[in-house]
This record gives structure tokens, sequence and C-alpha cells, in this order.
């Protein structure tokens, strides 16, 4: 249940490139708009490149948690860096956004080995609602 939670509270990252970082740049910058685009082509072609490159050296709960870390700490320096850039440069936040991006697939990596590792073979089905149920509980709980 501990590790869902803070897996939970670690997979926020998949909001920032999407919608925190667009709605940031256009409402709160004088960023170039084109820098939307190009973060989210870095982050995905970084992602199609390197995510078996980054998952290699993660096989059990331990290389996993320490690929969270890593994560957790990838992503605090790759928001600092984008936060930064606001007076700077767009390199600075593009630079941000690579950053963000290898914690993205430090934490995917871990978080996959976890779910699949800590959970008893016999219940890897209800581990894996626990954690899809966590997921989407605020959709859920929407009146109708």
């Amino acid at each position: 249940m501990a590790v869902t939670v803070l897996d939970g509270i670690m997979s926020i990252h998949h909001q920032v490139l999407l919608f925190a970082l667009p709605l940031w740049i256009v409402g709160h910058t004088s960023a170039p708009r084109w820098l939307i685009g190009a973060g989210a082509f870095v982050n995905t072609a970084l992602v199609v490149l390197l995510q078996i490159r980054a998952s290699r050296g993660v096989t059990d709960s331990i290389t996993a948690g320490r690929a969270m870390r890593r994560a957790g700490l990838a992503f605090f320096v790759g928001m600092a860096a984008m936060a930064a850039a606001a007076g700077l440069s767009s390199r600075l936040a593009l630079v941000g956004v690579i950053v963000h991006t290898i914690g993205e697939l430090w934490h995917t990596a871990g978080s996959l080995e976890l779910r699949f590792s800590l959970a008893p073979a016999h219940a890897q089905g209800q581990y894996m609602g626990l954690r899809w149920a966590e997921r989407t509980r605020p959709y859920a709980e929407q009146p109708a």
C-alpha cells in the first residue's frame, strides 16, 4: 500500500510536460510558444531512444528503489531548471525537459519492477487493480 501511494505521488510527473509546462509557458512567461512542441518532441524522442537502456540495471526491489530515488532527484532538478528558465533562456527550459525525461525513464523502470516484484504471484491482479483505482479515484468520485 505504501509503495502504491508513494508511486502515485511520483506519477504526478506525467502531468508536468503535458499540462503544467504548456500552461506555464503560455500564461506566465515570454518564452516562445514553439518551446511547447519542442519539449514534447524531446521528451518523446528520449523515451523512445533510452527506455530500454534506462531499465537495464533495474532487476529487483533494491535497484528499483534506487531508480525511484534517482527519478525523484531528476524531477526536482528538471523542475528547478524549467522554473529558472522563466527569465533566462529557452535552452535552460529544454535542459529541464531532458533532465525531467531522464527521471521519467528511471521512474517507469523502478515503478514497474516494484509493482511486480512486491506483489505476491497469486495477487498480481488485485495489486494492479489497487494501483489503477488509486490513479483514477478523483475521476470516479465526480458526480454524474
